[in-house]
């Protein structure tokens, strides 16, 4: 099903049609969905927002897992014969505060733990206008959604100071929550990278991969072939979920969905040359795995697991720092932990940036009301977190 609207609504609130003017379409099934494909990736790689969590490959491999319960709400805005924008994403039920449920249209990619810098998709330049068609659209169509999530968004989009332009100017409630997300900028050598860390960390570095590098038992390489992927992948499903089973929690992976969904995206990742799954084995044993993807010169780090067996080993950290000299050797800008900032990770020489979970809902008393109970439970939890005597912020 097709829902076009071209142009702004004229007198009686009626579309009018303007040669050349901007129309956003939606797509709501999945073979009009398939058919995107060239133009999606075509449209993304001329982008500003050009990151590995939009490509075609990753966004229909997470539809394909994660589906049940969720209608496509792809919308696509044409300029004439040309695509020039496209906001990913899907509808499904939600309850918030109160109990109260929500007509909810969110990004291709959200709501599974997976994805990190989600955003719209849209020719350079072409940002606002983008944006705007998709807000008139929404506004048209006002009876299809109640709530709109922009989860995930770099605070850097050239979408979002349109995102938040929109939602004033039509009176949208929203509200915004920031994600800090951590970074690792790579030098052009080794030795300048171990000199950015702190002493105690460089020590501890330099000492792992000495003994790796001068362990006969040691192995250290990742999956090139795919009649390697699934056996690997079984190992880091397997390391992983008994690294939690550990811990009395379980692993991710016990989900099919997730098991689904990582072996359709390394498969077409692999088929990319994007997928960098490394892995530690020592005598002949997987000891620690990374799951990662290199895109555009940064190494993403999704997932990780290793063997409990070695944890006095310190086989992830050493299997870190390989992954670390191996980025640096073949000339990559940087190793991205994705969203959350530790200890651990700021020990690596991360820097923090930030994501925005954006929420954008229609003026209306259901959304005054819950947006206002959200609020007043947020403030009694820090009240009740902050310590005596001092105020919650």
């Amino acid at each position: 099903m097709s829902r076009p609207v071209a142009g702004r609504a004229g007198a009686g609130g009626a579309p009018t049609s303007t040669p050349g003017a901007p129309t956003a379409t939606r797509i709501d099934s999945e073979s009009a969905f398939a058919r995107l494909k060239p133009e999606w990736n075509a449209l993304l790689a001329s982008s500003r927002t050009r990151t590995i969590f939009l490509t075609w490959e990753w966004i229909s491999a997470w539809w394909e897992a994660y589906r049940a319960g969720k209608e496509l709400y792809v919308i696509r805005v044409d300029a004439g014969e040309r695509l020039i924008g496209i906001a990913p994403l899907y509808r499904r039920r939600l309850r918030r505060a109160l109990g109260i449920g929500w007509r909810v249209l969110q990004p291709l990619g959200d709501g599974s733990y997976d994805s990190d810098y989600l955003d719209w998709v849209a020719e350079p330049g072409r940002e606002g206008e983008v944006v705007g068609e998709v807000a008139e659209f929404l506004d048209r169509h006002r009876h299809d959604w109640e709530m709109l999530l922009v989860n995930e968004i770099p605070d850097t989009s050239p979408h979002l100071p349109y995102l938040r332009h929109e939602g004033t100017r039509r009176r949208w409630i929203s509200e915004e929550t920031p994600v800090p997300c951590a970074r690792v900028r790579l030098p052009g050598s080794w030795d300048e990278y171990l000199a950015l860390l702190k002493p105690r960390q460089r020590t501890k570095v330099r000492s792992l991969l000495r003994d790796v590098d001068g362990s006969a038992d040691a192995r250290f390489d990742r999956c090139q072939d795919r009649e390697d992927l699934a056996p690997r992948l079984e190992s880091l499903f397997d390391l992983h979920n008994r690294r939690w089973r550990a811990q009395g929690r379980p692993g991710v992976f016990e989900e099919p969905a997730k098991r689904a969904f990582y072996a359709a995206m390394s498969e077409r990742f692999l088929a990319r040359d994007w997928l960098r799954l490394y892995s530690l084995s020592v005598s002949g044993r997987y000891a620690a795995h990374q799951f990662c993807f290199e895109y555009d010169g940064v190494l993403y780090l999704l997932q990780e697991g290793y063997d409990p067996t070695f944890a006095g080993s310190e086989v992830g950290n050493a299997l870190r720092g390989l992954v670390f000299r191996d980025c640096i050797a073949r000339g990559l800008r940087a190793y991205d932990f994705l969203a959350g900032v530790t200890s651990h990770k700021l020990a690596w020489g991360s820097s923090v940036h930030r994501s925005v979970r954006l929420t954008l809902a229609r003026p209306t008393l259901k959304s005054s009301l819950s947006f206002r109970a959200a609020r007043l439970k947020a403030a009694l939890l820090a009240r009740r977190r902050a310590p005596r005597g001092e105020a919650a912020p």
